[in-house]
């Protein structure tokens, strides 16, 4: 540590050095902050004098009370022997002791008038005599501690002058070992050199690249830090410190800022290194921030056969939500190299892109196959094999979904329309009756909905008394009355006109005005159709 004579102060009572910032003497406990003089410390002639002075004051003020007090004596004394003169005879050498008295105070009230100047020119002299006698006593300590002052500057200078020759040539040691690569020796004497104030930045960086040739990366990066904050650093100082960052990693996101910040000043090779590493400290994190995407991009061009950076970019487009640049990201490895994790990211990407292609059909069945329980990409895939007419493909699907979880209504209610759409309709019935026999079905699909699908397939199976009773189950609604009509129709092809009659009266009741539902119930009464055989 340098020596500052400005660090120190001498007691002037006993010439110890203490620390300027030393409230009490080291050597005699005196106070720094005590600069007057106690009472002992004043001088006996000025103690007497003021003494002098004080007593003058009381006596001054004694003189009238003293005087008025005997006056008032006197006069009761001779009233007192008047008054005695009836009863016997007094002598005028007699005259009574408040008499005497009062010319007692009158006299002694004269006397203190004269004794104030007098004791107050008394008291004023050994004043002004012990004043003097102070100061002079005042001046010489202050030279004596002036004196005391000056031999301590002298010394504290001389040691300081010592400390800064050895700090010196401690710091040229210190270079020449750095030199000749001996990183020890020179990490030892800079570290030697600046605690004695060889601080100078060149000395910090000299120590700082020989903590980062020891792989001492703790040590080396905040003094690098500090001069790369500073603007003046040494040429090479924020290159070593991205190096630094490099090789024992990225922890901060600071420290990822800078490196993208810095990273075009530096060469391609270090370029890449701060891509790589900064790309694996996101990647950990699952940093998001524009820089994070640039790092793993750039990263990603680097090794483009690495699923940690395409998984990464993936779930960067699902938090932003832009799921066609997060099928973009997928669509670089092929399906076989990705991992659970990418795939359902992957084909939640694709599900939300609306994506029809064969590539989204094979990620849904991979997806499948890692967790067949996802039922919303069973159903996504379903709906793709639907677009592209492959019915079987997307029975199988749904039948192993039912395999999978028997509960799933919403599984069983896509297989029953599948087997509608592929003319299966007594599996379709199946399926919808299980649902309606399924707790709490209501919650997916409405019981209407499910009726009329019901009625819809005894339709096609010619069982119409059992589809309009469907329809009636389903309940009076204008979005099936063009059912009911085609129904009515039905059977009035069969020759039923009690049948046909009844579905076109439930129209009737719900709108009387709907297509010419009026005209057909009066055909029908008028025909009254036997049951077709």
């Amino acid at each position: 540590m340098a020596i500052n004579p400005n660090d120190f102060k001498i007691c002037g009572s006993c010439r110890h050095i203490n620390l300027m910032s030393d409230s009490i003497c080291r050597g005699c406990d005196r106070s720094f902050f005590d600069t007057g003089k106690s009472a002992s410390q004043q001088g006996a002639g000025t103690i007497f004098g003021w003494l002098l002075i004080g007593l003058g004051g009381v006596l001054l003020f004694a003189f009238p009370f003293g005087t008025i007090l005997g006056i008032f004596l006197i006069v009761f004394g001779w009233k007192k022997k008047d008054a005695s003169s009836f009863h016997t005879i007094e002598s005028a050498s007699r005259p009574g002791v408040g008499t005497f008295i009062g010319w007692l105070m009158i006299v002694c009230g004269v006397v203190s008038l004269f004794a104030f100047p007098i004791g107050t020119i008394l008291g004023i002299m050994p004043i002004i005599i012990g004043s003097k006698v102070l100061k002079a006593s005042t001046l010489n300590a202050r030279e004596k501690r002036t004196s005391f002052e000056g031999e301590a500057v002298d010394l504290l200078s001389a040691l300081a002058s010592e400390q800064k020759k050895e700090a010196e040539s401690v710091y040229q040691a210190g270079l020449q070992a750095f030199g000749f690569e001996s990183y020890e020796t020179a990490i030892t004497k800079m570290e030697q050199a600046i605690r004695l104030g060889a601080s100078d930045r060149q000395g910090k960086y000299v120590l700082a690249a020989s903590y980062y040739n020891r792989d001492q990366f703790d040590k080396c990066i905040p003094i690098l830090k500090a001069l790369v904050e500073d603007h003046a650093a040494p040429v090479g100082a924020a290159e070593l410190l991205a190096r630094a960052y490099v090789h024992k990693g990225v922890s901060a996101i600071d420290q990822l800022d800078f490196m993208v910040k810095q990273g075009t000043a530096f060469s391609q090779s270090l370029q890449d290194e701060i891509a790589l590493a900064c790309a694996k400290y996101c990647e950990e994190q699952a940093d998001t921030s524009p820089n994070a995407v640039v790092a793993i991009e750039r990263a990603s061009q680097l090794e483009p056969n690495a699923l940690t950076h395409v998984k990464a970019l993936i779930a960067i487009a699902v938090k932003q939500e832009n799921w066609p640049q997060g099928r973009g990201y997928g669509a670089r490895l092929p399906i076989g190299q990705h991992d659970a994790g990418s795939i359902a990211l992957y084909a939640l990407c694709l599900k939300k892109a609306m994506d029809n292609s064969n590539e989204a059909v094979q990620v849904f069945r991979a997806q499948l196959g890692n967790h067949p329980e996802d039922s919303e990409i069973r159903l996504r895939c379903v709906e793709v094999f639907m677009a592209q007419k492959e019915f079987d493909q997307a029975e199988n699907l749904l039948r192993d979904g039912v395999t999978e979880d028997p509960t799933d209504l919403r599984v069983r209610y896509h297989l029953a329309l599948v087997y509608m759409m592929s003319g299966q309709i007594q599996d379709c019935i199946g399926e919808l009756q299980q649902v309606l026999r399924t707790e709490g079905f209501e919650s997916y699909r409405s019981k209407e909905e499910i009726y009329v699908l019901l009625a819809r397939c005894f339709v096609r199976l010619g069982m119409l008394e059992a589809a309009m009773k469907q329809f009636l189950l389903a309940g009076r609604s204008e979005k099936h009355l063009d059912d009911l009509c085609e129904l009515g129709l039905r059977f009035e092809e069969a020759r039923d006109g009690r049948n046909a009659r009844a579905c076109w009266e439930e129209v009737y009741a719900t709108d009387i005005r709907f297509k010419d539902v009026a005209t057909r119930i009066g055909s029908a009464q008028e025909n009254d159709w036997a049951p077709h055989p």
